[in-house]
């Protein structure tokens, strides 16, 4: 049966109760679900492609959401993720500064890590499995209206956002994995070192 959302918009798409529990997973209301991520339909009502937009160290996804909004892009729904969704998932920065993807500084010394530092490294892979999970449940057909190909969806990053996006591409490719439609990256990029 439809719902009346995909009976008068049939080329809207809503995200999949497993994602929206995997992203706010301890959320019992909507209003804790948008601190952690926000989704917004494509202004034409045709959600065809995704931009999934990620913000920089100690930021929120809240101003990349109005980006989005403003940037208006025909057949292009947002969802933009901050990166304190996900139980155990991105990292926590020390005084109270927010959250990041990885962990890119030793904070007690306030020392950039190495490119082949252990501590950065094992974060960014947990941080591109964890965007990697996000990706495979947009593109499950669970999401009412089905999923998105993997073509047509972005990723728009920022600084450490825009490392994650970059790093994620990376091994999409190195994987064998169908490769998503582009990334944008703003002030950031590859970490690691191949």
């Amino acid at each position: 049966s439809s719902s009346p959302t995909t009976t008068n918009f049939p080329h809207r798409k809503e995200l999949s109760m497993s994602l929206k529990l995997f992203l706010s997973p301890n959320a019992t209301i909507k209003a804790h679900r948008k601190a952690n991520y926000l989704y917004r339909h494509s202004h034409d009502k045709i959600d065809t492609n995704l931009m999934i937009l990620l913000h920089g160290a100690g930021d929120t996804h809240q101003p990349y959401h109005a980006l989005a909004k403003k940037m208006n892009i025909p057949q292009c729904a947002s969802l933009s993720i901050h990166a304190s969704s996900i139980d155990q998932g991105f990292s926590t920065l020390p005084f109270q500064l927010g959250h990041t993807w990885f962990a890119e500084m030793d904070y007690t010394t306030g020392q950039p890590l190495h490119r082949n530092n252990f501590k950065l490294t094992t974060s960014l892979d947990k941080a591109v499995h964890h965007l990697q999970s996000i990706i495979s449940k947009l593109t499950d057909s669970d999401n009412l209206g089905g999923g998105w190909l993997p073509e047509r969806i972005f990723i728009f990053g920022y600084s450490a956002g825009a490392c994650l996006a970059m790093e994620t591409c990376i091994h999409r490719t190195l994987n064998r994995q169908l490769p998503l439609g582009g990334a944008v990256c703003i002030a950031g990029g590859v970490h690691t070192a191949q």
